[in-house]
């Protein structure tokens, strides 16, 4: 037995040294082991980890505590343990780790048990990502359907505002509408502080607003600091309650629609994935407020069509009316003619050549 450790203890020491994951070995949880890899994830020499206890690694004592109970639980039961936690590095930091964990003897854990850790905060990291992206595609689907259901334009933006500033958490969001023909900012809706008077705000033409810059660049622009921005002048800027600013074009194909504009009333430090995301829901409620635009247009002159149609028919009505009458005193004349026809012949007068009352007369036909 003795020669089988001699000869298998340089393979464990070989192991320890290559294996691309920390390794470790405690005995009634003080640290006795480890190697390279475990002290470069952790950030501790191998002298400041040998000998501590490893509540050193934890976060919390509840942590700690719990990584003990379930891991040696698991031990007990199936032989190894294998456990998700919180390291605490030696700079403070955080770091997701897996723990799996066996004994050396497992009739006698004060032995030693033989552990191992692996840095899993990028998984943890990706697996939060993937999440939050399906969370938010959930949203995004929610919020286009409630807007495609509103009866209005109207209501639709105003449905749009709200519910699109409380998928971000801002202060603040605001809608604005794009009037090609003139040229000009129509405030339609706001969530926040100023839902009730938005749409009162004046936007100058000559001025330089988020919705224009943003039309203009085609793409989300950000002003962290909107009182200090060349995207917003002071004045367009002071008439909110706003630090930091995100504007989102609304563009559909190449119509500039106008344009989502998130606030926050406290500086705010926009991140990547808030800006994709922003533009991900700008480019969807484009298209939703195009397609109520373009049915609120073709119900309007369906409305026009049939109003038109209903005056023609009316006009009508009215001329045939007209012509009806007019057959009807005819036709009485004619028999009041014929009728003193007669009587003047029965008189032995014969009508002139060119008097109406001739026979021959073509209004007698």
């Amino acid at each position: 037995m003795k020669s089988l450790e001699q000869s298998t203890k340089p393979t464990i020491e070989s192991v320890f040294k290559a294996a691309p994951i920390g390794i470790g070995v405690v005995s009634q949880r003080v640290i006795t082991a480890a190697n390279q890899h475990l002290c470069e994830i952790t950030g501790y020499t191998c002298e400041e980890l040998i000998g501590q206890n490893s509540r050193l690694l934890y976060a919390t004592d509840e942590e700690y505590e719990y990584v003990g109970s379930e891991k040696y639980a698991q031990i007990a039961k199936l032989g190894i343990g294998s456990v998700e936690t919180i390291i605490r590095r030696k700079d403070g930091s955080l770091m997701d780790a897996l723990l799996k964990s066996t004994p050396i003897n497992p009739h006698d854990l004060k032995s030693g048990v033989t552990f191992t850790m692996m840095d899993i905060s990028h998984q943890k990291n990706a697996e939060k990502l993937r999440q939050e992206y399906i969370f938010f595609l959930d949203k995004l689907r929610e919020i286009t359907n409630s807007a495609l259901q509103c009866l209005t334009m109207d209501e639709m933006m105003l449905t749009l505002s709200n519910q699109m500033g409380e998928l971000v958490g801002a202060d603040g969001c605001y809608l604005t509408l794009w009037d090609e023909s003139t040229q000009t900012i129509v405030p339609i809706a706001a969530y926040g502080h100023l839902n009730e008077t938005y749409t009162q705000v004046v936007m100058h033409s000559e001025e330089t607003t988020m919705t224009r810059s943003v039309l203009d660049a085609g793409h989300a622009l950000v002003a962290e600091d909107v009182h200090h921005s060349p995207y917003i002048t002071p004045r367009v800027a002071s008439l909110f309650p706003t630090k930091s600013m995100l504007g989102l074009p609304l563009i559909a194909g190449c119509k500039k629609l106008g344009a989502i504009l998130i606030s926050f009333n406290q500086p705010h430090t926009f991140t990547q994935q808030e800006i994709v995301y922003g533009e991900m829901a700008a480019a969807q409620i484009a298209l939703a407020i195009e397609k109520t635009r373009l049915f609120e247009l073709a119900k309007n002159q369906a409305v026009a069509l049939e109003n038109k149609v209903e005056q023609q028919s009316n006009d009508l009505d009215i001329v045939m009316g007209s012509t009806v009458a007019r057959e009807v005193r005819m036709a009485e004349l004619k028999k009041v003619i014929r009728q003193l026809r007669a009587q003047l012949l029965a008189a032995g007068m014969t009508p002139a050549a060119d008097d109406p009352l001739n026979s021959n007369n073509p209004t007698l036909a």
